[in-house]
């Protein structure tokens, strides 16, 4: 048991997962979380691998600047990767879905 965690966990660093989760986390992550802290009626309940994003929300009120936000802000933070010489791969998403669910 313990051979095929060590086996499995090596297997979960590898140089592409770990660049997947940079690219994931720099561009994905910390644009939502900056555009959740300037539309606080809206909470972010899920980051798709893809930066679909899915969100909460009472009213859908603000939806629109929301999404301009959001896209605006991946696309910043791809031209920084991209102007700071780090990578940005093929399967980075410029313009994700953004979904909100209104309960």
């Amino acid at each position: 048991m313990g051979v095929l965690a060590l086996v499995l966990g090596g297997c979960a660093s590898t140089p592409e997962s770990r660049l997947r989760d940079e690219v994931w986390n720099d561009i994905y992550w910390t644009t939502a979380r900056l555009c959740r802290g300037e539309f606080t009626n809206f909470a972010v309940d899920r980051i798709g691998a893809d930066g679909s994003l899915g969100l909460k929300g009472h009213i859908s009120t603000g939806i629109a600047d929301f999404r301009k936000c959001y896209w605006d802000g991946v696309a910043a933070k791809i031209e920084q990767r991209r102007s700071a010489g780090q990578p940005v791969p093929d399967w980075v998403n410029p313009h994700p879905d953004v979904e909100v669910d209104t309960d």
